[in-house]
Order: structure tokens, then sequence, then C-alpha cells
């Protein structure tokens, strides 16, 4: 089990090995506020990075939407070593990433989920894991977070060994992130 391997005074490395950011293939999904900040972390890195978001693309200058765009979630997968997802959900992104999608998912690919877990099809999440079409997925939330954890598709599949990590939804918990939030909601009192 790898997250005690040291703990076991085990060092075999060989089970650790991952991938370079620079030169990796990163596609976001949503380029809002945190989309654009992963666009900036991940370029900071020497990532190349393709963007998928349907309502600001009159926004952008013709030399990103060149080098940086993507008409579709299909093209975005057939891009992406890494897919990170930074959208709120509404009727039309409510479980956008299923497998429908997957007939077009890189080999390798990697999805993180930081913006809720309705985005994604959690059922189909898994069985692209159990069946090799998804490498791994990394998130901070899943659907209906507050319920019963242990009906949780992800959790189930975490917990059986498939290639899944999960944070409690701590994206935002930090000392200076809990304070700028305490003192905006009590500044709208």
């Amino acid at each position: 089990e790898s997250k005690n391997h040291t703990s076991k005074y085990q060092w075999d490395y060989t089970q650790f090995v991952g991938r370079q950011i620079k030169d990796l293939k990163v596609g976001i999904v949503g380029y809002g506020r945190l989309g654009k900040m992963m666009y900036d972390f991940c370029t900071a890195f020497g990532a190349n990075v393709m963007i998928y978001d349907p309502y600001v693309r009159e926004q952008l200058s013709d030399s990103f939407l060149l080098n940086h765009w993507c008409n579709s979630l299909g093209q975005l997968f057939e891009f992406s070593d890494v897919v990170s997802l930074h959208v709120h959900v509404t009727d039309e992104t409510k479980y956008m990433i299923n497998k429908d999608l997957f007939g077009s998912i890189k080999k390798d690919c990697y999805i993180i989920n930081t913006s809720r877990g309705e985005i994604v099809n959690e059922n189909d999440i898994v069985e692209g894991l159990e069946s090799g079409i998804i490498t791994g997925y990394g998130t901070d939330v899943i659907e209906n977070e507050f319920d019963d954890l242990t009906k949780s598709p992800i959790i189930k599949a975490m917990n059986f060994g498939e290639n899944i990590i999960v944070t409690p939804h701590v994206g935002g918990m930090t000392i200076e992130g809990q304070t700028k939030a305490y003192k905006h909601s009590i500044s709208k009192l």
C-alpha cells in the first residue's frame, strides 16, 4: 500500500514514477477565475495547456484562441494527458464528464475534479478506471458529499485499490483563505 510505504520501512521508488509537468498536455474545462489560475500555474511550469469553455470565447484574443483553444470536450480529451475541471454545476454541466467522452480520451489520461462532484458521472469514472480507459482520478469533491459516504462509488473504488485520490473538499481550507472568506462575509452584513 503506497500511502504507508516508507512508514513500513520500505524504499522502492519504482512504485512512484510520476509525470513531469514540463511539456505535459493539460486540458482545462472552465476558464473562469479558478480555470485561469490553473492555466497560469501549468504554463509557469512549462505545460502545454488547452482550454474548453464555450462562454468565454469572445473575450479571448485570436492568438490565445489559436494556441490554447479546443472547440469541444472531445477535442480536449483527445489532446490531454491531464484534464482539470473548473466549472459550476448547472443543468448543462451536470454529468458532463461521462463514458460518452471516453471514446476520444487520450491513453494514460488523468482527470482532476476540484469543482463539484456532480460534474462527473462517478459510476462512469469508476468504470473507466477499472477498464484502464482513465489512468487516475483526483478529486476534492464527490457527489452528495454530505450524505452517507459509504454509498459513494468514488470512495468505494478508492478503497478497493483503484487509482483514486480523494480529499474532503479542502481546496480553500487554508488559514489565509478562510480569513479572506470570513472577512468578505462580514463585510456583506
